[in-house]
């Protein structure tokens, strides 16, 4: 800038490359060599027309990209936001996909906004190019125990999607008034993995196709309850941990402890201290697999109050404390409280002032 080299995000500054003939929709044979078509290294952010795409990650059907040599991603793209990853190369032509390793190596970055950027090399030569495909961010949008629900951007009215599950194809048209489409799928078994494909169809011309795995939520606990309690504890155990594991949530003692499965047999015998007395405490018990959880199931559990003397903190602010049978209790303070009022009298008024023993 101004003669000065300076280093800027990449997810802020890239070039964009939106050449037609580069789309996976192209389908003109291999009419396209231009052998000034040299781009420079550099950061690209990838579209086909207003939809941002990305280099695909499966084979591209023979002609397509108008090129005779693709390359595609031998690995998948980076999931977490602002994450870069190395990626290499392979080639595909013709019939044959991925058919041999590209000396090519490219950085990949997931920017926020749900796009990548590449860092792409130059390619010599005609006929071989990067491909772009679009990229409709496929991915699931929530589940539970019989259903997922999957979510993707549209390109336009003009683009519509298949969607291929379990060797069924389903045809899906473009919401008119929305960005993106919504569809549920279900029918399923819970804590199950299933696989998705998506492809998007424009003038009859099918794209390679985007696939993804997504999970249904775990069934809950068949056993949460209480085993035992006292004034600053409670015991409390759940079945034998399947699935991935559990997750116990509790607001007012942490938010959130995740307990793996084992090969151990029985169930699980969790004691949560440091509590306060006569305290309610609701717990959460959620089953977990792979990034899924069930839908929970509640436990409420009061702690004792019969071990500690009143005036230390023994009781929760809204309850009073009190001494029955040589035992501390905290009751409802509007049930039980010290009537007072005979500083109210004639007798017990004092000039407006109250004190120990007496008037002053």
């Amino acid at each position: 800038i101004n003669g000065t080299a300076q280093c800027g995000e990449a997810c802020q500054h890239y070039t964009e490359l939106n050449d037609d003939w580069l789309s996976e929709y192209n389908v003109n044979g291999y009419s396209y060599c231009n052998e000034n078509y040299y781009s420079t290294e550099g950061w690209y952010r990838m579209f086909v027309g207003q939809t941002s795409a990305q280099i695909p990650e499966t084979c591209v059907q023979d002609s397509r990209c108008d090129s005779y040599t693709h390359l595609q991603m031998t690995q998948p793209h980076p999931t977490q936001y602002n994450q870069t990853v190395t990626r290499s190369l392979c080639y595909g032509y013709g019939s044959n996909c991925c058919s041999y390793t590209s000396s090519y190596s490219i950085r990949v970055k997931f920017c926020y906004g749900d796009y990548y950027v590449y860092k792409l090399q130059t390619l010599q030569g005609c006929y071989t190019a990067y491909c772009a495909v679009p990229n409709h961010s496929f991915r699931a949008a929530g589940q539970d125990e019989t259903s997922i629900t999957l979510r993707w951007n549209k390109v336009n009215n003009s683009v519509s999607f298949v969607l291929l599950f379990n060797g069924t194809e389903t045809n899906i048209s473009s919401p008119t008034a929305d960005d993106s489409v919504t569809y549920t799928v279900s029918s399923l078994t819970a804590a199950t993995k299933y696989t998705f494909t998506l492809f998007s169809v424009f003038e009859n011309v099918r794209s390679s196709g985007i696939s993804i795995d997504a999970v249904t939520a775990p069934p809950n606990a068949e056993m949460f309850n209480l085993i035992e309690k006292n004034d600053t504890s409670v015991t409390l155990q759940w079945s034998m941990p399947k699935y991935s594991g559990y997750l116990l949530h509790n607001e007012d003692v942490y938010s959130n402890r995740i307990f793996p499965a084992s090969d151990a047999d029985g169930p699980v015998i969790f004691t949560v201290s440091s509590l306060s007395p006569a305290y309610n405490y609701t717990f959460t018990l959620f089953s977990v697999f792979e990034n899924a959880r069930s839908s929970g199931v509640q436990l409420t559990v009061i702690t004792d109050h019969r071990h500690l003397p009143c005036g230390e903190r023994f009781c929760a602010p809204d309850l009073n404390c009190l001494i029955n049978n040589g035992r501390a209790q905290c009751v409802d303070p509007c049930e039980h409280y010290t009537a007072m009022n005979d500083w109210t009298s004639m007798y017990g008024y004092c000039d407006g002032n109250i004190v120990s023993g007496g008037c002053s």
